[in-house]
């Protein structure tokens, strides 16, 4: 159900934050966040890339990015600049034998079952170099895994979405082969509408 629910959406898009469910767009507090993990001379694979909220902004502060988006509903609002390369992809299949400084997975991961994210996980494990970084934004249960499948009376359609508990996820990104996960709660409640769940962003190391 989630894909059909974001290839509709990818379909009817007019602007880059209709990609937020409703939320406000957070990708300044982000791109601040980021900015501690990035050079001028930063090769970067952005996963799920959707619109681009993040990509767009990352651009000046990086030296390239591979953005890889399923949809090109969404990707076409992706900007047209010589630092970036758009590739539409499913996540599940997407490997390159190549690695990056920082890999970026923001937003994605609860729209995946935890048996698919571990093969996800392993293939970013394989793409990651040495010293480099692996980064994710989750929207994880608090006690927890909270599921979403079927009807969800907000956006007033079909969803699925797997909020796994926030120490599953370590755990999950561990048995990937990342040796150190930091967790940072720094998103605002404006986002964190839901007592039982919170986003929360994951910086590891393999």
């Amino acid at each position: 159900m989630a894909k059909d629910y974001w290839e509709s959406l990818s379909s009817s898009i007019t602007k880059p934050g209709d990609t937020k469910n409703k939320r406000p767009d957070t990708s300044d507090l982000e791109i601040d966040f980021l900015k501690n993990y990035i050079s001028a001379a930063s090769s970067v694979l952005d996963l799920g890339a959707g619109s681009g909220l993040i990509t767009n902004k990352l651009v000046p502060f990086v030296g390239e990015i591979i953005a890889v988006e399923r949809y090109e509903g969404f990707s076409r609002f992706i900007v047209d600049d010589p630092k970036i390369m758009v590739i539409n992809a499913q996540l599940e299949e997407f490997k390159v034998r190549r690695q990056f400084d920082l890999i970026l997975l923001t937003g994605v991961a609860q729209c995946f079952k935890k048996e698919v994210m571990a093969g996800i996980y392993q293939n970013i494990g394989e793409m990651l170099g040495p010293n480099s970084y692996f980064i994710s934004r989750m929207h994880c249960g608090l006690q927890e895994d909270v599921i979403v499948d079927g009807w969800s009376e907000e956006l007033q359609t079909d969803y699925f979405a797997e909020y796994r508990q926030l120490d599953k996820e370590i755990e999950l990104i561990k048995a990937s082969g990342m040796s150190k996960v930091e967790t940072f709660d720094f998103l605002p409640d404006t986002i964190n509408v839901w007592e039982n769940t919170r986003h929360f962003y994951f910086v590891c190391k393999a």
